[in-house]
């Protein structure tokens, strides 16, 4: 874990970079920022697949 900077769609966010490892082993790499995101602070995960890389990054965010 450490702090980051991440630019995903919706902009440039300070982050925590962590690498989570499932009970079968397999990596995967979250960006996260729960204080300006809400519900989960998910701002990137890349996660491996059947089928390739799998890159989930948040597109729009309006801050009230």
């Amino acid at each position: 874990m450490e702090e980051a900077t991440v630019t995903v769609p919706a902009g440039t966010f300070d982050a925590i970079y962590v690498k989570l490892r499932d009970s079968e082993g397999t990596e995967s790499e979250a960006w996260i920022n729960p204080e300006e995101i809400p519900i989960s602070g998910m701002l990137k995960n890349v996660a491996p697949s059947q089928m390739g890389e799998v890159v989930i990054e948040l597109k729009a965010f309006q801050k009230n």
